[in-house]
């Protein structure tokens, strides 16, 4: 607030209120990484005490700070990375490495169960130089009962950003655009959900900086899948076996919220 006011206090001055401005969007621009102010699972065990890790480090060391305050809004930046290494068990199919995963999921009090309407908020980063396969990488999942699979998931594969529909088996795809017009910049994502199978699925996806809407659906629709009846929050990078590079993507913590 103060440096904004400042800038208002220099409007006599062109060449410094220029400068201070290329600065304020060079660093809301920048690419996030890892700087280690503070404790990275701490912070989220401080504002989500119900959350649990997914991830085959059992020191967690793939989840790191990258600023206290770096995320939009002022808010903790959560940085997370994946190597193609770090299956989480026997290839579901059989054989071979397991899925790589490096993911956080939010249940106790926070789960959502049929009938009830929850909002999910949080700000993600996906870097330009995010490589995508042709299988799934989900980056965000409403997951039913646990060991079911998603409801619904924000997916990246084939240069394209996708949320998608798992409700009545093979997935849906409810929007689809290309990667690029999310990677390299924050990402706001407003995801409003009524559970059920006579339910409604809401969702904003804005660019943090500069409110400018990407995509958005408000549809009545089954969410639920199957029998399941509860649903849990998850984000980070899930990825099938394959030898691609490391993958890093950062977020802020997600705020929950029960509507109804």
């Amino acid at each position: 607030r103060n440096e904004q006011a400042q800038v208002h206090n220099d409007r006599s001055n062109p060449m410094k209120s220029a400068l201070l401005i290329l600065v304020f969007v060079s660093v809301a621009l920048s690419q996030p990484s890892p700087i280690n102010d503070v404790d990275a699972t701490a912070a989220l065990k401080s504002a989500l005490p119900t959350i649990k890790f997914q991830c085959p480090q059992k020191d967690l060391k793939h989840i790191q700070s990258c600023g206290k305050n770096s995320a939009p809004g002022g808010n903790q930046c959560i940085y997370m990375w994946l190597d193609p290494k770090d299956g989480d068990g026997a290839h579901p199919n059989g054989g071979g490495q397991g899925r790589p995963r490096n993911e956080i999921i939010v249940s106790g009090d926070k789960t959502a169960l049929n009938g009830q309407t929850w909002n999910f908020e949080w700000d993600f980063y996906i870097p330009t130089d995010f490589v995508t396969v042709s299988q799934f990488c989900h980056i965000h999942q409403i997951i039913g009962n646990i060991g079911s699979g998603p409801v619904f998931s924000h997916s990246v594969a084939q240069n394209k950003f996708t949320v998608d529909s798992f409700a009545k088996g093979p997935n849906k795809k409810m929007l689809s655009f290309p990667l690029s017009s999310v990677s390299g910049r924050w990402i706001h994502a407003n995801e409003t959900i009524t559970f059920g199978k006579n339910g409604r699925f809401a969702i904003i996806l804005t660019e943090s900086l500069n409110n400018r809407v990407i995509g958005k659906i408000s549809v009545a629709a089954d969410t639920q899948r199957g029998d399941d009846d509860i649903n849990n929050f998850k984000y980070g990078v899930y990825r099938p076996p394959g030898d691609w590079p490391l993958s890093h993507m950062a977020f802020s913590i997600p705020k929950i919220t029960k509507l109804r």
